[in-house]
């Protein structure tokens, strides 16, 4: 049997996509367009009880659905690192999938499971201490 948020997940998971992958020439410009807009995406149809309520109530589908959502976040922000490490604004061997899950994870943390506000200073943080 399909859940009502299984019905309406598939119905929106369309607009839930990243629209394009930022290329302004700045790394870090392009890393926070990129998690400010997923932060976008983590609240688009509410605050982020949403997403959690969403997520919990359909256990591993929820998860599932969650981890699906966001895996294109997650290949754009890559993109823009390994773009980062061609133009030498990072150095080679950087830890690019590392950090990109450090990035996604600490906004899944803040946003869905504390249910806090991620500013613009804070990506501004947590790219700046990421990227040397």
């Amino acid at each position: 049997m399909t859940s009502a948020v299984a019905v309406i997940t598939d119905a929106v998971r369309s607009r839930l996509a990243p629209a394009g992958i930022p290329d302004t020439g700045s790394l870090s410009r392009d890393a926070a367009a990129q998690l400010a807009s997923m932060l976008g995406t983590l609240t688009k149809y509410g605050d982020a009880s949403v997403v959690a309520g969403a997520m919990s109530s359909r256990g591993e589908a929820g998860v599932a659905d969650l981890r699906d959502i966001l895996h294109p976040w997650f290949e754009g922000i890559v993109a823009i690192l390994e773009r980062g490490v061609r133009n030498g604004q990072v150095p080679e061997g950087f830890p690019v999938v590392v950090t990109a899950h450090a990035w996604m994870g600490y906004l899944v943390y803040r946003v869905v499971f504390l249910q806090q506000e991620v500013t613009e200073d804070d990506l501004a943080v947590l790219i700046g201490q990421s990227i040397p």
